[in-house]
């Protein structure tokens, strides 16, 4: 899968059930290239070695049973993920288990960072929207495709990759219910924090309220 600008190889013993929507990202050539390996291993937890150097985080299921998350010699770009034999169909059929479990580390080490946030990409560059879930993300990227045509990039989740000449605002493979993945990235030009009011405003009471709470994109670089 290319996600983020990286290609990230999967080994599964198991066939994942990757949505449709999934597609955009799957990488069909990378002409050898990788930048992290993600390996599924199915067994019992005291099946799966975990050697001196690794780092390791355990995911309670039930009793006596947990995920496996292990950085093998603390390299986050060498990724397992050991799953116990009674949970290999439900993790099969989710996919997103694999990228939530997987996929963040290795993007922090090469310089992304996932936000909670819609995205759309408008005259070539991205505004972005972020409230906590219900808070109008999704909506305000439909009201720009609706309104002004822009492209919706992701409706939850964007990947962010601040470089010298400004941040770069990837899709990615986590959705929410938008159900919308595209493989684009557009350099940010704005990024909107949605506060729902209240009670309703009128529009001069409105409009004087964002221009005091608004910042300038450029704050970006201090991250």
């Amino acid at each position: 899968m290319t996600i983020g600008g990286l290609v990230l190889e999967i080994r599964s013993p198991i066939s994942l059930n990757l949505p449709e929507s999934f597609r955009p990202l799957m990488a069909a050539q990378s002409g050898g290239r990788k930048d992290c390996t993600i390996t599924v291993h199915v067994s019992g937890m005291n099946d799966y070695a975990v050697n001196e150097g690794d780092i390791t985080r355990r995911f309670r299921l039930s009793e006596g049973e947990c995920v496996v998350r292990t950085e093998a010699g603390g390299n986050a770009d060498d990724v397992h993920i050991a799953i116990p034999a009674s949970f290999a169909t439900s993790f099969a059929r989710n996919a997103n288990w694999l990228l939530y479990l997987a996929m963040e580390r290795p993007l922090l080490k090469y310089g992304r960072i996932v936000v909670h946030a819609s995205a759309v990409i408008y005259g070539g560059e991205a505004y972005l929207f972020s409230a906590p879930s219900g808070g109008g993300k999704s909506t305000q990227a439909d009201i720009w495709h609706d309104k002004r045509g822009a492209e919706i990039l992701n409706g939850d989740k964007v990947i962010l990759r601040p470089t010298h000449g400004g941040v770069i605002a990837y899709g990615s493979p986590i959705a929410g219910s938008s159900g919308i993945y595209v493989n684009k990235s557009a350099p940010v030009r704005a990024i909107c924090m949605i506060d729902k009011a209240y009670a309703a405003m009128r529009n001069a009471a409105a409009f004087g309220h964002i221009a005091k709470k608004s910042k300038l994109y450029t704050d970006l670089d201090r991250f």
